[in-house]
């Protein structure tokens, strides 16, 4: 049951990282879609915490977070670069 707990929270936290990626092209959801990713990365945290076998839940939380944080830095600079290509055309 242990392995299983600290399983959901590892797919909490790549979910996390997913959406970091991908949510930002469903415009309709606006600014919304920014905080989703880290409401999983919380999500994955607190699963962790509850993870008897999970040796270091917050070391492990802070680095995936992180990479959350980077990819989505990543895709809203992409975004920012291919609305100044659009305005110059």
């Amino acid at each position: 049951m242990g392995s299983l707990v600290a399983f959901v929270g590892v797919v909490l936290h790549v979910v996390a990282m997913i959406a970091a990626v991908f949510l930002y092209k469903m415009l309709k959801w606006g600014k919304f879609a920014h905080v989703v990713p880290y409401v999983f990365s919380v999500g994955g945290l607190l699963v962790l915490l509850v993870a008897p076998d999970f040796k270091n839940p917050i070391l492990g939380s802070m680095i995936a977070t992180a990479i959350t944080a980077a990819l989505h830095g990543v895709v809203i600079y992409d975004m920012r670069k291919n609305e100044r290509s659009v305005q110059k055309m």
